[in-house]
This record gives structure tokens, sequence and C-alpha cells, in this order.
């Protein structure tokens, strides 16, 4: 389900990505997070299709216990992170987006 984020939420990310943009030109991937929340997932593919940006998935990653650390750290907050495997996958998927663009 997740967090409703309203117009002001909205406005702030997508004012967020402007600043953080080198200059009008330059190439943009927007990504979910990691964790499946659907209001944010929802609002950030919102932002990249309205902004005309690359949007690139990554919240299924999660579903596969693989991709997290579960088994490496003691604290359950740590061990909810992306694992090795995680990472790897995340980084498949961001330069396969980032490929598009080229």
């Amino acid at each position: 389900k997740g967090l409703v984020y309203d117009a002001d939420v909205k406005a702030y990310f997508s004012n967020m990505i402007k600043f953080l943009r080198s200059n009008e030109n330059a190439k943009v991937v927007v990504t979910d997070s990691f964790w499946k929340n659907a209001g944010r997932d929802t609002m950030l593919r919102e932002i990249a299709e309205e902004n005309g940006y690359t949007f690139c998935q990554i919240n299924d990653i999660e579903d596969d216990p693989n991709t997290m650390a579960l088994n490496d750290f003691e604290h359950r907050g740590v061990r909810v992170h992306p694992s090795d495997l995680g990472m790897e996958r995340i980084a498949d998927r961001i330069f396969a987006s980032l490929k598009t663009l080229l």
C-alpha cells in the first residue's frame, strides 16, 4: 500500500531532480525504491513520465529474499537492505536504462 504523497511532496521531488541536473540537456533516470511503497513508487513514475525522464523499476527486486542481506547482519534494519546480489541486480537495471539513452 504505502504512504499517500500529496502534490507538495511530488513538486518537491520534481524540483529536486531539476535542481540536481547539470544542465537542461542532461539525461535523467528515475528509479523507485528497493522497498515497495505504492504511493511513492507511483509518484516517482509519474514524475519521470511527466518530465520525459527514463524510469527504471527496481522495487520488484526485493521479492527475491536472496537480494537482501538477511543472513549477513544481526540488526533487522540492516538485514533488509540489498545484499551484494541485490546491489548487482539494481546496478544491472540502472545500467540497462542508461544504455537506452545512448
